[in-house]
């Protein structure tokens, strides 16, 4: 699976659940743990986790 994959599935379950978020900050974190790595702002993860 991808990394945007990965990314989706889990922002998708977490808004289904009815999870919100209260800046992107704390979305970027979640996935942080997820992808277990950084995700900077700019960063190409950064945007790929704003996107989704």
């Amino acid at each position: 699976m991808s990394q945007q994959d990965d990314l989706a599935e889990l922002f998708a379950a977490e808004f289904l659940a009815g999870k919100a978020y209260a800046s992107i900050v704390e979305a970027r974190n979640q996935a942080s743990q997820l992808l277990n790595q950084p995700v900077h702002p700019d960063s190409p993860l950064a945007k790929l986790a704003g996107e989704i």
